[in-house]
């Protein structure tokens, strides 16, 4: 990663922590978005930027067994956390990796038309 790519905010402990903190704080507001947007069983969505925790639960409950998420996170001190949060929770339509979205390699998504 160059370091024009660096998180403003970096990537120590204390900030991964803070993260984690928003997610639950932003809960609410995250459902409202994903339930506005359409987000719904058997879908394929991905979360850019998923730091080590973010909505990847909320996400994975709302796709369901059938649908899957793809965590998409630059940081390797966050995607292992992101991991162990998915681990935890049993949330096995997820899937955390490290890299970013303009990055070659990465998948194309599926368009909404």
């Amino acid at each position: 990663m160059s370091e024009s790519d660096q998180y403003l905010l970096g990537y120590r402990e204390a900030e991964q922590n803070r993260l984690e903190r928003q997610a639950l704080e932003l809960a609410n507001e995250s459902a409202w978005m994903f339930n506005h947007v359409g987000v719904s069983p058997g879908m394929a969505v991905a979360e850019i930027g998923c730091g080590p925790r973010s909505c990847l639960d909320m996400l994975a409950d709302l796709v369901g067994p059938l649908g899957t998420v793809t965590g998409v996170e630059r940081s390797d001190d966050a995607v292992p956390r992101a991991r162990a949060f998915t681990a935890s929770r049993g949330l096995t339509n997820v899937e955390v990796r490290v890299g970013a979205v303009e990055a070659p390699g990465f998948p194309a998504m599926p368009s909404m038309s």
